[in-house]
Order: C-alpha cells, then structure tokens, then sequence
C-alpha cells in the first residue's frame, strides 16, 4: 500500500513511508515520454505485485489473459493522475539539529551565487538584443523569415549573426494580429508589405496615406513624422528608423510612446522580454559553462553531501484527476471512448465500482493487498520461495496467466498463500516457515535416481545448489576477511572507487545511467526495468575481475592477516587455518598436500615490492573457488 500510495495515508511523525513510493519514482525517464512512463508504472505494478502482464492491452485486448484495453486505461487514468514535486519531500522535517542547519545554510549560498550569476548574465548579455541596432537587425530578420521553416531560420540567423530564437520571437510579435491595429507598427506593416524592387518608389505614397489618416493616434504621428523625415529608400533604413524610436521610448515613457516602449520594458510580454531561467540559450558558450557549473555545484551538494537531510523519491496527487480515454491502438493522439478509473475486471468481478477518492490510487492499492484478491499472495509466495530454492512453485513470477507454467505444487503455494495472509503478511513469519520445513533443510546432494527421474528438481527432491548473487558474494569475501561492516542504515556509498566502503553491498550507490561494470558482468537487475528473476551467466570477465580486481587481492591480503592464520606456526596450520577462515572447515589430507604444495611453488615476494607472496595468492584461491561462491 506504501509502494503504490503511501502519500494517501494518514499522516505519521515523519515521513519514511514515502520513501516506500521510489518504487514508481525511480523507474525509467523514455526522454519524458508520458505514456511511456505510465506504461512502466503499470507494468511494474501489475506484473511485479500481481503477476499480471496488463501493459499487454495497450494497444488491443490482451490476447490471452482476461484484461481487455479499457481495463489498461483504467489504470492510466490512475497513474496520470501522480505527480512528481519539485522538491522531494524531507523524509524527517522536523530536524533542526546543528548540522541540519549548516547544511542548509552552505546550500543557500550556493544556490545564491548561481542566482546572482543567473542575473548578472541575464542583464549584461540581454541588453545587447535592445540597442537600437539589434531591434533593427531583428525585425529586418523577422520580415525576411516570414514562410521559412526552422532549418531556413537557423540559416538565415548564422548568416546575419543573429539568434534564431529571437528572430522567432519578432516574427511572432509583429506577425500578431493585434499589431496591424496598433498605431505604432502600422507602418511598418504597410511598409514591410512592399516589394524590395519597388521599396523606393511607393514608400513616399504609403507614409502619406498614413499621415493623412482623419484623427490619427500621437503614436502614429510620431512613428510616421520621423520616417517621412528619414525619406527611407530601403526597408532597412525604416527598421533602423523604429530602433531609434524604440530604444528612445524605453527611455523616457510617454503615453503617446507606450507601445514602442512595450517592445523592450520588462513584463511588457515583448520580443526581449526572456524569462531569466532561458537566459543562457542566448549567450556565449563560456559564460553558459561558468553558470552551469555553479548550478550544478549546488545541484552535487545536495545530492551528495554527508550532511543532506534524507529526501523521500515520492509522487503525489494532481489537483484534478485525469479521466482517462482509450487510446486507439495505442496511439495518444487517436482518442477513443472515455473509461473510468477502476480495477482489474478479472479480478474485481462484475460488482466493481469506480474509484473515487481522488486518483484512486489509494483504492487501488488497497485492492492489490486486499486478501479477497486471488494473486498478491500468491506471487508474493511465490518470489520468497524462488529466493530459499532458485526456482519457484510456478517458473515465470511474474505472469501468472494463463500462458505461464503452471505451479509444480499448486496446493502447497495455495496452502502457503493463505497462511501468509493469516499471518497478517508477515514476510518474517513467512521465511521462517520455509526455512524450517524439512523440503529447505535437505541437503543439495542427489541420489542417481533423483537426478534420472527429476533433473531440474520440480518434485524438491534435494536442495537447489545456488551461486551467490554478487552482493552476497561480496559480502562473503569481506565477512571472512574481518572488513565487513555492518552499520545499518544510512547514505548510499561508492563500492568501486579507489578507497571504497566495506559497507554491505545493498549499500551501494547505483548510477542508473551509468551502471558500474562489475554489476554488469555480475548479472546485476537493471534498475531500469522490471526483472523477474536475474540472469545466471558464467562469462570469462567474472573469471578476471576476481582474478585481477584490487577488491579481491585486498580481501586476500586480510585474510593471512587474521590473527589464526598469521599465527599458523608452519606450512601445513596455515593452510588449515586459511581454510577453515575462508571456507568454515577443516581441509582433507589431499587437500593440506596440494596447498602446501603451492604455496611452496611460489617464489616470495621481494622486500621492496608489494606484499602479495604465496599465502596472499592461496587466500585468493580460497576465494575464487566454487565452493566459495555456491551455497550448497
């Protein structure tokens, strides 16, 4: 219920149970295709909660499942109705402490400076676009665009050393229908409208047609006194007629200059009037870099500082639901018939009702873990027990539809479904179930006959052999070389920089863009997508890392360092003490000889060089062993 609407629940002392809303929060960005991150929000909700592949009847009725197209907008209508504040809320606002304080108050002055170099740039290299030789240049620019598309613009602007954008901007400004009823620019629409060919011989003609207007406007008296005072011969030479009079009027405002001062006053909604977060699209690249670098300082030190209050990575409600449409074969621009937000028809039954607090989203949630639906239990069941034995009662967790596998052991997962939920979901009550049945306690040693009659273990014969996921097997190394820490809670840390943390591996920092490639080669779930079961590779770069990687010769190197190994009195201790540190056990005799062996086959490592001689290498072994990395 938190992961889906923990923002609709009552409010508690802080804020952790919005923290639980990162599940939607931190999915994919698709380049901020709208439909595209409702469809991950749907489909990780549906295949991830209930085993359900609804994002199939985006485009149709799902082919096989029960779950027709307007049941896949039902639940858009509740996800668009979600969004993401600017701010992340503080997961404890209360917390004044010093640090808290100092924190905030460094973060002020960042951000200041970025403002203050924000304002500074925006009046140093926006003035230029309102000299009376660049209002001239501009709506030169902006009659000679008329018709062109952008490329054209772009290269008109390169030509004359323009800004495209502001050229855009005059072309609108003078394109508006309110200008050719504004006495001010009249002239310049009729003298614009003339042929360049012809400019000379009917200026005089057009300008005396103006001036003779019964009641003429002191706007159009002063635009139109002053060109037939410059007797302008090209269109060229009134453009630089209106900067004159345009850059004067800002000057000194008069009633009868009002709309030429317009074109350049602040909030007079004119061509130069930019919004100052659009400033630097219009100046040098240098200045820009200076500006971005101080954002992104402020940006980095929020993000990164030691000191930054935890922010919760939450959604919220719009002011207005959505009432959402079905989008025609999946296409948001072929609207078709409204749908109500509401839930699952296959799960819900023809009883249904709308929802109505709000998004829904609430409502929906509390049906997703509500113990009259036949799903959420079952596959919650069921990726615990993947997790005990490498495979689960049914195979494909995350499509419990008809085209999946279906259950090896359809009671048992009822019967452990319906526990679960009378244990009040609770997952600890569930492990513990599993984990002191006789089917977990069995050992991973087979007999022929199981593995003739089951070789995948279906039936649960014998207990799965499991290689340890990365994080568990960088752990391992670092529990049995005494480095592990094991604080609890706290900011994520680098795991692959040099000096890097021994905190637990779930500690780690994960750069979704960039995703370390350790993690990669390690078969790690993207944390972009939904991932059912993670990908079990054996590739030569996993070989390499723990052959080469300094993680691994340090681990190494600290484990002949622990008192029971550094203190083994000859050959034949150590290599018992080294296996009995890394492994949990004593060796064999065949296994004390080849340890001894190799270690006396390894030259010892020079007095000046590093320390890795032929302990540091065995401890290695140890550790690149399979024995190591397989649970048994």
């Amino acid at each position: 219920v938190e992961q889906v609407a923990a923002d609709r629940l009552p409010p508690g002392p802080d804020n952790k149970p919005l923290a639980a809303r990162g599940f939607l929060a931190l999915g994919r960005r698709f380049m901020n295709n709208t439909p595209d991150i409702l469809d991950d929000r749907i489909d990780v909700v549906s295949r991830g909660l209930m085993g359900l592949t609804v994002s199939c009847a985006r485009c149709h009725d799902h082919k096989y499942d029960p779950i027709p197209t307007a049941d896949y907008y039902s639940l858009y209508g509740v996800f668009a109705s979600t969004v993401e504040p600017k701010d992340p809320p503080l997961i404890d606002p209360h917390d004044r402490s010093p640090v808290r304080l100092e924190f905030e108050a460094e973060l002020t002055r960042k951000e200041k400076a970025a403002a203050d170099f924000s304002a500074k740039m925006y009046a140093t290299h926006l003035a230029r676009f309102r000299t009376p030789e660049a209002v001239a240049a501009y709506m030169l620019a902006a009659r000679d665009s008329r018709g062109k598309n952008t490329p054209e613009v772009d290269a008109l602007a390169t030509a004359r050393k323009l800004e495209p954008l502001l050229i855009k901007r005059w072309r609108d400004y003078l394109g508006d229908n309110a200008r050719k009823a504004d006495p001010a620019f009249a002239p310049w629409l009729a003298l614009a409208a003339i042929p360049d060919a012809e400019f000379a011989a009917k200026a005089p003609s057009v300008l005396d047609g103006l001036s003779n207007v019964k009641g003429g406007k002191p706007a159009l008296s002063k635009v139109t006194t002053a060109l037939r005072e410059a007797k302008p011969g090209t269109l060229a030479e009134v453009a630089e007629v209106y900067g004159r009079l345009i850059a004067d009027a800002a000057k000194v405002s008069s009633p009868d200059t009002a709309p030429l001062a317009a074109v350049l006053m602040p909030g007079g909604s004119g061509p130069t009037d930019l919004p100052v977060v659009d400033a630097d699209k219009y100046v040098p690249i240098a200045v820009k870099k200076e500006f971005r670098a101080l954002r992104n300082a402020a940006d980095r030190f929020r993000a990164d500082s030691p000191n930054a209050p935890p922010r919760a990575m939450s959604l919220t409600e719009t002011p207005a639901p959505v009432e959402p449409v079905v989008f025609l074969r999946g296409n948001p621009n072929s609207r078709g018939p409204k749908v109500p937000r509401q839930f699952l028809s296959a799960i819900a039954g023809p009883a249904r009702k709308p929802f109505a607090d709000g998004s829904g989203r609430l409502e929906l949630a509390k049906a997703i873990a509500s113990p009259d639906n036949p799903l959420t239990a079952r596959v919650f069941v069921n990726r615990v027990w993947t997790h005990h034995f490498g495979a689960g009662l049914v195979r494909t967790p995350s499509d419990f539809g008809v085209r999946s596998e279906p259950p090896t052991h359809p009671e048992l997962l009822d019967w452990l479904a319906k526990r679960f939920v009378e244990d009040g979901w609770s997952v600890k009550a569930l492990h513990r179930r599993v984990m002191l049945s006789a089917a977990y306690q069995q050992g991973s040693d087979g007999t022929p006959s199981l593995a003739r009659d089951d070789p995948e273990n279906r039936l649960v014969g014998r207990q799965a052999r499991q290689r340890l996921e990365f994080e568990p097997l960088r752990d391992s190394m670092l529990a049995v070389a005494g480095r592990l820490d094991r604080t609890v809670y706290g900011r994520s840390v680098s795991l692959f920089s040099l000096g890097a943390s021994n905190r637990r591996t779930v500690y780690g920092s994960i750069d979704r863009q960039n995703l370390p490639g350790p993690f990669r080669v390690f078969d790690f779930a993207s944390p972009d997508q939904h991932t059912p079961q993670r990908f079990q590779t054996t590739v030569p770069q996993q070989a390499l890392f723990l052959m080469n990687s300094p993680f691994i010769t340090e681990q190494a190197k600290a484990v002949t360092a622990l008192p029971a190994v550094a203190s083994a009195a000859d050959p034949v201790a150590k290599v018992r003490a080294t296996y009995r540190a890394v492994l949990s056990r004593d060796p064999t005799v065949e296994e004390v000889e080849s340890g001894t062996a190799f270690a006396a086959g390894i030259a010892a490592p020079k007095a000046s060089g590093p320390r890795f001689g032929p302990w540091e290498l065995f401890a290695q072994a140890l550790l690149l062993s399979n024995e190591f990395a397989f649970a048994d």
